[in-house]
């Protein structure tokens, strides 16, 4: 109290990164915000702190508007900065992701005895894992574990020259588990969302991230193996088990 402190930018950086720490974005924002008043111009590191309070409290939609703010003080981002935002960027993917599929009201078709013909083309994927499907997770993102892969290789052998044939099966034996798809996932995939201006269907793309969501909605519907054209198949009841056993469950599999 005796000498008073005149606070600066250095000090200011401070604080806003001690507050991200304790998850206090709000006081960050606070904090940010009255630097001008203060005389003191927020430089890249006084931003990387304040987006990255926000990424920690989930906060994304609030570090996007300071990603668009820090122009208007001419801040010039460094590669802390770019990282910082690349985080926000990804845990804001994740969220929407999760909220659309929550929020999903169309019901996943339900199997029939019509609905998928014979198989005349059985296309496997193999993929030694102990975690089996459990190593998917659309928070780590499909990369993790290299679920991309599998994925990817799945949609391709079900989805020839834009059709999907209905007599063509792909299945995908990770670890103990399965996940088996036919053509009839099309309508899982690419259902109806409206009508051209003619009176002709509108159909959702059958792109990368559709069929994504569609497998992880799947995956998670009881019964799980009740899916129009998805079933799944786990083989050790989802516990995380030994390498050995796994390698046998799946050589069971693929026995069957």
């Amino acid at each position: 109290h005796a000498m008073p402190c005149t606070p600066n930018k250095i000090a200011c950086n401070a604080a806003i990164s001690a507050c991200a720490g304790c998850h206090r974005w709000e006081h960050s924002l606070a904090l940010l915000a009255s630097m001008p008043g203060l005389g003191i111009s927020p430089d890249s590191i006084t931003y990387t702190a304040a987006i990255l309070a926000c990424e920690k409290d989930s906060q994304w939609e609030c570090a996007m508007s300071l990603l668009l703010d820090m122009h208007n003080f001419t801040v010039q981002p460094d590669n802390q900065l770019y990282l910082a935002a690349q985080r926000v960027f990804e845990a804001a993917e994740v969220q929407v992701r999760m909220r659309r599929l929550m929020l999903a009201s169309r019901p996943l078709l339900r199997r029939n005895s019509k609905s998928e013909p014979p198989a005349k083309l059985h296309y496997c994927i193999f993929q030694g894992s102990e975690q089996g499907i459990d190593g998917w997770s659309l928070e780590r993102g499909s990369f993790w574990n290299r679920w991309d892969v599998i994925l990817d290789g799945l949609l391709k052998c079900l989805m020839m020259d834009g059709e999907w044939p209905r007599d063509v099966r792909a299945s995908a034996f990770v670890g103990p588990d399965a996940v088996h798809l036919s053509g009839a996932a099309q309508q899982q995939v690419m259902p109806m969302i409206g009508r051209t201006e003619d009176g002709k269907p509108r159909y959702q793309p059958a792109t990368f991230r559709a069929f994504e969501e569609t497998l992880w909605r799947s995956k998670e519907a009881e019964p799980a193996d009740d899916i129009l054209g998805i079933s799944w198949h786990r083989g050790l009841g989802g516990e995380q088990e030994a390498r050995s056993e796994a390698r046998a469950e799946q050589i069971k599999l693929l026995d069957e």
